[in-house]
């Protein structure tokens, strides 16, 4: 596959995995589930982004350096995950009464949680690599 061939594979993932994460703070929504106690919080954005860093370890052991890791990790998990709304909450968070110590427990919670799910997933990607 050619450099444009691997660019088209990455923009669909890209477009697929956005889709993903905009499915999943609908459903959220949908069940009454879309804000923290924090005012403006989406928890979603915490779950998108766990479930993406677990995704992304598990492609990074499963497909080694096969042209499906691209799409997936960079195209997918990145359309899937979103750095800048989980910035968003916590300066939601933090400006809400100034509230910076909740904002920087919630960052250190969302990177804690985002770095078990990656090696999470890359050792379940192990064990499932042939």
């Amino acid at each position: 596959m050619g450099r444009a061939g691997q660019m088209a594979t990455i923009v669909a993932g890209g477009v697929v995995g956005t889709v993903c994460r905009v499915l999943v703070f609908v459903a959220f929504e949908s069940v009454g589930a879309q804000r923290f106690g924090w005012d403006g919080v989406v928890p979603a954005t915490f779950v998108v982004n766990v479930w993406g860093a677990a995704l992304l370890g598990w492609a990074s052991r499963r497909f080694g350096r096969s042209r499906w890791r691209a799409p997936l990790s960079i195209g997918f998990c990145g359309g899937f995950t979103t750095m800048s709304t989980l910035a968003v909450d916590v300066v939601t968070i933090a400006d809400g009464d100034g509230r910076w110590l909740a904002g920087i427990g919630y960052a250190a919670i969302s990177v804690a949680a985002g770095l078990l799910a990656f090696v999470t997933g890359r050792r379940i990607g192990e064990a499932a690599t042939p």
